[in-house]
């Protein structure tokens, strides 16, 4: 399935929105804290509120994902050299090519010198796409424009398999999922505390079609389902303020489920695509993003697996 690029100020919106609901959850927000024995966390403010890992080994920092914002970014780095003055990140891990969780790499190798920059083998090009595609949101929360598109940061390191990080007596396990069509994603485990890192499998919400960006509901919904049935500890989202909990995972998981299920009971009973997209079922899910579009590409996808589980 192929998809064009979408107009950047409606990605801007579309993430405006999903980023302005996580702000209900409480917690310490563009705070540096610790949640577990040398793994800390920085939630960034604003409407994109995106987390950072940051795992502390011996002599070095392991960081996963940096955040969007200038504002976000410089703070972290601060608060960074504060707590850890003799330590430097050496490692920064992108979890999936989406510009607003690697736009401040470049910042990060200003402040610390060299790192190393893990990411998922083949990625580059949808690197490229998604910076183009959320470079004015970029501007629109970082009036400085720190970073220019050219400044961009590529990974040295590329991934094709799953791997182990070690730290401090730990380790921190990273699994390459096929969350959708056109670009996967690295969870991060920890298996003594069973610590769970979603990256953007769990954000606060249904986004059924960001172009550019690729989706998969019925992929979404396998990947999601396979990651939460293991045993879990605390949950960090890619987005959002604080910790959560399997159960709250799983209410929003049923409700993907429920979707496609009631969509391919409409579906095969005949439902015309306009009626499908101007249908009341879908009421107490959450979008992002306009409906019309998103339910549209719900509706041809769905309707698309339905004729191949005919053939």
């Amino acid at each position: 399935m192929r998809f064009k690029l979408l107009d950047s100020t409606i990605c801007f919106l579309i993430f405006f929105h999903y980023a302005f609901s996580q702000q209900s959850v409480s917690a310490p927000t563009k705070t540096l804290y610790e949640i577990e024995d040398h793994v800390y966390i920085f939630q960034g403010g604003g409407t994109w509120a995106l987390t950072s890992i940051i795992l502390e080994d011996n002599d070095t920092l392991i960081l996963i994902d940096t955040h969007f914002s200038d504002e976000n970014n410089l703070l972290l780095i601060e608060q960074l050299k504060n707590m850890f003055p003799k330590k430097k990140v050496g490692t920064i891990v992108i979890s999936h090519p989406h510009a607003d969780h690697f736009m401040g790499i470049k910042l990060f190798k200003e402040a610390f010198g060299e790192i190393d920059v893990i990411s998922i083998k083949g990625e580059n090009d949808h690197i490229e796409k998604t910076t183009k595609i959320l470079y004015q949101a970029y501007e629109e929360v970082s009036p400085q424009k720190l970073v220019k598109p050219y400044d961009i940061v590529h990974p040295n390191i590329e991934v094709d398999k799953n791997f182990t990080i070690p730290f401090a007596n730990r380790s921190a396990e990273f699994e390459i999922i096929d969350q959708n069509e056109s670009w996967k994603s690295l969870i991060m485990y920890l298996p003594d505390t069973k610590l769970l890192y979603l990256a953007d499998l769990y954000w606060g919400g249904l986004a059924l079609d960001i172009e550019g960006f690729g989706a998969s509901l019925i992929l979404w919904e396998k990947e999601l389902r396979n990651v939460i049935d293991r045993p879990t500890g605390k949950i960090i989202p890619g987005h959002g303020v604080g910790l959560y909990h399997r159960d709250k995972i799983k209410e929003f998981l049923n409700d993907i489920s429920g979707f496609i299920i009631t969509s391919i009971r409409m579906i095969k009973q005949g439902i015309k695509r306009d009626e499908y997209i101007q249908s009341d079922f879908h009421d107490k899910i959450i979008f992002f993003g306009g409906r019309e579009l998103n339910l549209g590409h719900a509706y041809d996808e769905i309707k698309t697996s339905i004729k191949n589980e005919n053939k």
